[in-house]
């Protein structure tokens, strides 16, 4: 059998703690269930310990000076307690839905790096939004379409065979992971069942508004990085330079950022146009 470690950091997560520790006990194949506050100054750490009464699966953890030290950090502290062989990372505000490990272990080889899922984003008036990933790979890296932490399941061994996550990042520590797993030749399977719920709140330790500048800059960093790899390789061909010039380009619109000589002009221009189609159409099918 297969072993599942499930990775949850929490900052300041006490009014939705609870919901993801639910979501993850009734997955199969679970060995740990690995909570690691991360600083918080509400009551996280105190529901953390009450939860592990649930279960001898729940182990609960701090940093050893018990400070903030940023979601990439807290999980390499979890990873030190992790015995499984596959790794479900899990956002405190996220939940798993039923058969979400057991459906991506089906895809699970000894050589298969981690898994890819689509989610599903909840927002508090009752709306969700089907997130799915793309499929060619590089594509869906360049574009943010590669699944997202809860939705993706990690094997141990690549995490270990990268160094884990890079401590020094505040953001982007999950896509930054899985570029230096696919850069050395390792590309993911795919799952197309929407089996995580992503609940869309401000507060959360990935996707909260602290470090917005930071954000900016790691997101950009690692696309040029992902850019310069696949020109080294000669793999950056139109197709590609199509979606780093449109997603890449309108991360920089979007924050007033001026274009580099990385940004093909015409490219963006075409690829914007495409995206206000897309942004047309789900506003009419979800804001009636």
């Amino acid at each position: 059998m297969q072993t599942v470690s499930i990775i949850i950091p929490v900052y300041n997560g006490e009014v939705f703690l609870e919901r993801a520790v639910q979501s993850a006990l009734v997955q199969v194949n679970v060995k740990e269930i690995i909570i690691v506050d991360d600083g918080s100054t509400d009551n996280s750490l105190l529901i953390g310990q009450q939860l592990a009464q649930l279960s001898p699966k729940i182990q609960v953890y701090t940093h050893p000076e018990k400070i903030n030290k940023g979601l990439a950090a807290t999980r390499n502290r979890a990873l030190e307690f992790c015995t499984g062989a596959w790794i479900q990372l899990l956002d405190a505000d996220d939940e798993l839905m039923l058969g979400k490990i057991s459906s991506q272990l089906e895809y699970a080889k000894p050589d298969t790096p981690f898994i890819v899922g689509n989610a599903i984003d909840q927002f508090s008036d009752g709306r969700t939004y089907q997130r799915k990933f793309k499929k060619s790979a590089w594509i869906a890296l360049m574009s943010g379409k590669l699944g997202i932490s809860s939705a993706n399941l990690f094997n141990r061994k690549y995490i270990d065979l990268v160094g884990g996550f890079d401590s020094s990042l505040r953001t982007s520590e999950e896509y930054d992971l899985m570029f230096r797993i696919m850069k050395n030749g390792w590309l993911p399977v795919y799952d197309s069942k929407f089996l995580t719920r992503i609940h869309v709140v401000n507060s959360s330790l990935s996707r909260g508004k602290r470090n917005n500048h930071l954000m900016v800059k790691n997101w950009i960093d690692l696309r040029k990085k992902i850019r310069g790899f696949l020109i080294s390789k000669g793999e950056f061909g139109l197709l590609h330079s199509y979606h780093y010039s449109g997603a890449v380009g309108s991360f920089m619109d979007r924050y007033k950022l001026p274009f580099d000589g990385t940004i093909n002009p015409t490219l963006f221009k075409v690829y914007s146009l495409e995206k206000n189609i897309k942004s047309k159409i789900f506003k009419r099918l979800y804001f009636k």
